[in-house]
C-alpha cells in the first residue's frame, strides 16, 4: 500500500510575505501564517522509485490548510501513486474544507 505524509518545508523568513505584500504584524505570529513544503511517499516499487519513496510538491498554503490537509493525508492509503490534484480531488470529496492557498507574486 501506498501511503503519503506532508513535511513542513517553509516559508520560514518575514521577506516571503513581503515580496507577496501579505501584510503581518511584526510579532511573534503574523495574521495569516502559511506553510509549505511537499508530500513523502512511501511504498512504492524499489525498482521503479529509489527505497520505494518519492515526494511530490505542496504549494503555499495557509497554516490551517495545511495542517487539514496533513490529517488527511496520514489515513490515507492508496493502491496506485496519486498525482497532487487527485489526492486534493479525494480531500474535498471526504468533505474538507477548501484550501486556502497563499497569494501568488506577480511580475511585471
Amino acid at each position: 500500500m501506498i501511503s503519503y505524509s506532508t513535511n513542513f518545508m517553509g516559508p520560514m523568513s518575514l521577506q516571503w510575505y513581503r515580496d507577496r505584500g501579505i501584510p503581518f504584524v511584526n510579532k511573534h505570529t503574523p495574521a495569516t501564517m502559511y506553510a509549505g513544503g511537499r508530500i513523502d511517499v512511501y511504498g512504492l516499487s524499489e525498482y521503479d522509485y529509489y527505497e520505494g519513496k518519492t515526494a511530490i510538491g505542496l504549494p503555499i498554503m495557509s497554516v490551517s490548510s495545511f495542517n487539514t490537509f496533513s490529517t488527511f493525508l496520514q489515513g490515507l492509503k492508496t493502491h496506485k501513486l496519486l498525482s497532487y490534484d487527485q489526492l486534493v480531488e479525494l480531500y474535498y470529496l471526504a468533505g474538507n474544507p477548501i484550501i486556502d492557498y497563499a497569494p501568488q507574486l506577480t511580475t511585471s
